[in-house]
Order: structure tokens, then sequence, then C-alpha cells
């Protein structure tokens, strides 16, 4: 009797902090076992977050071997829009044998140079508010006999002004400062009838 399939989902983010209107990027990989009948992935994104007018782009590893591939044993990408609030994906799983009898699908720790699964490429939003925002991933897989899910958040933290511009706080201590020096020399200067 064979295992039932089993996964989870592991984000790897590659921007845990963006300004707004830059992009964020992550990865998406499954770590389990088992062979998977039908797979779907969906990611919903906060309102706000991703750019309506230029929301990015998913990159999907395409795997050699499918059906009608002709590649030669290469892995190409394909790349899809995204589409928020909430996207649905499915996603090609791969999977390879260690032991004979065994199926595990690719993950983070395979130590391959194929690339993740899904990488995702938002573009978020000029007028994004400053804050921790989060995605939410829902992995739902057919084990043979019902439908299983995996989940997990990628929190994105949106930076705020004074968080971009580091150097803001240190100008205005500055110009503070030397607005007291000045005012200071003034009524020194007044003090002892320099300034009439």
């Amino acid at each position: 009797m064979r295992a039932k399939p089993s996964y989870s989902l592991v984000t790897r983010v590659l921007t845990p902090a963006v300004d707004p209107g830059a992009r964020l990027e992550f990865e998406v990989y499954l770590s389990g076992h088992g062979e998977l009948e039908q797979n779907k992935l969906a990611v919903y994104y906060p309102p706000g977050l991703v750019n309506r007018h230029d929301s990015g782009h998913y990159v999907f590893r395409k795997t050699a071997g499918i059906e009608g591939d002709s590649s030669g044993g290469r892995h190409r990408m394909r790349r899809r829009r995204i589409a928020p609030p909430i996207d649905v994906l499915q996603l090609e799983v791969e999977s390879f044998s260690p032991v004979k009898g065994t199926s595990i699908v690719q993950s983070e720790v395979r130590g391959d140079k194929k690339g993740p699964p899904l990488l995702v490429r938002a573009n978020v939003s000029p007028e994004c508010p400053p804050g921790e925002h989060p995605i939410v991933l829902v992995f739902s897989y057919f084990d043979g006999a019902e439908w299983r899910t995996a989940r997990d958040v990628v929190n994105v933290a949106v930076r705020g002004l004074l968080a971009r511009h580091m150097w803001l706080p240190l100008a205005a201590v500055v110009a503070a400062a030397m607005a007291a020096v000045l005012i200071l020399l003034i009524s020194l200067l007044a003090s002892f009838g320099a300034i009439p």
C-alpha cells in the first residue's frame, strides 16, 4: 500500500522590506512526498499592495519530460501576469526517487540549480501604505482519496518615508541645532548692543 501524499509549502522571501513602487520577490517550494494527481495554489494579496496597472508576474519552472516537451532535458521558464487580489495557479511538480518505490517533490534542500517551482515578482503600488502586509498562500492537492491543504504566509514590510530616508531625522536635528545656535548668537549680539 502506497503512503498518502503529504506536502508543505516552503517560501523564501528575497525582498522582506520594500519601498512603495518597488518590486517584491519570493520563491515558493514544495517539501513532502507522494505522487500528486491534481493541485492548485491560491495566492491572496492584501488590498492596495500590488500595483493595479503593472502588477508583475509569476515565473514557473517548466519541467523537462512533460508530454510534448522537446527541450532535450533542459529546464525552461514560463511567465504569467499576476492578477490580484486572488490568483489561482497550478504547479508543475517534478518528482524524483532517491529510494525505489518512493517519490519526493524537489524542495529547497535538494541543492539543484534549476530554481524554484515558482518565483513571484510583484510590483508594489506606489500608494501602498507602510507597514506589514501578509500574502497568504494555500496549496491544495488531491491525495488519491481527498483534498488536503498546506498553507504559508509571506510577510512583506513596506517601508515608510522615514525608513526609506534615514537621513531625514538627522537632517532635522542638525537644522534645529543650527537654528538654536543662530538664535543664541543673535540674542547675544543684541544684548551687547551690536544689533540695534
